[in-house]
């Protein structure tokens, strides 16, 4: 996690996507990610994204930086 987050801070782009596996709590890795980061962390989940433009509205308010956890995705 520390070379992830290292990785990460060094780039200063956009954050590689993070899958882990499914005994993780991933929203709790979300929200250690974006603390160890000092950035906003955003949430949603893939069922509340009916239509295209639902992901496109949400991209959107993004600001830079910003950590994105979209919660059961293959919903």
């Amino acid at each position: 996690m520390e070379i992830f987050i290292q990785g990460s801070q060094s780039r200063g782009g956009p954050r590689p996507r993070a899958d882990f596996g499914p005994r993780d709590s991933q929203d709790h890795l979300a929200h250690i990610i974006a603390n160890e980061l000092q950035v906003n962390l955003r949430q949603t989940s893939g069922p509340v994204l009916e239509r295209p433009g639902d992901l496109a509205a949400l991209l959107t308010n993004l600001e830079p930086r910003d950590v994105l956890f979209v919660d059961e995705i293959h919903a």
